[in-house]
């Protein structure tokens, strides 16, 4: 799959920092997603990337402007704001769900942290903000 950008520097910052996980990318979760009219917005969810260490299991999205503000080129005006607001419910349902099958989520926010120094900090903070025993290879 092609990877965006900062994606794809964030998907090489993960493999340097843990040569030895399995990263998957995307990664696949077969759950469908309803709006707050019970309208279907998605048969599945695809998360940037995923791994496991040890017994935790983690995911890590890179989160572009799609996540935060209108992107015209995505269907116009109109088509681009559903897209918005679909965008926002699917983030707040993935957040649930790692919440309720106890996975690890880091976000990263695209607009303020970009470029490799920058996304490997924010990644080294977060997996230790979120997991007190850091993984080693930090």
């Amino acid at each position: 799959m092609l990877l965006k950008k900062n994606e794809n520097r964030c998907y090489r910052l993960l493999m340097s920092m843990y040569p030895d996980v399995e990263i998957k990318h995307p990664y696949h979760i077969k759950e469908k997603i309803y709006d707050e009219d019970g309208k279907l917005i998605r048969n599945y969810i695809l998360v940037d990337f995923y791994m496991k260490i040890g017994d935790v299991e983690w995911a890590v999205e890179y989160n572009g402007g799609q996540h935060f503000r209108i992107v015209k080129k995505w269907g116009g005006a109109i088509g681009a704001k559903e897209k918005l607001r679909q965008q926002k419910i699917r983030d707040k349902w993935l957040k649930n769900y790692c919440l309720e099958h106890n996975i690890r989520l880091i976000s990263i926010d695209g607009r303020k942290i970009r470029g490799e120094k920058k996304i490997k900090a924010e990644l080294k903070k977060q997996f230790k903000s979120l997991n007190k025993k850091a993984p080693k290879n930090i």
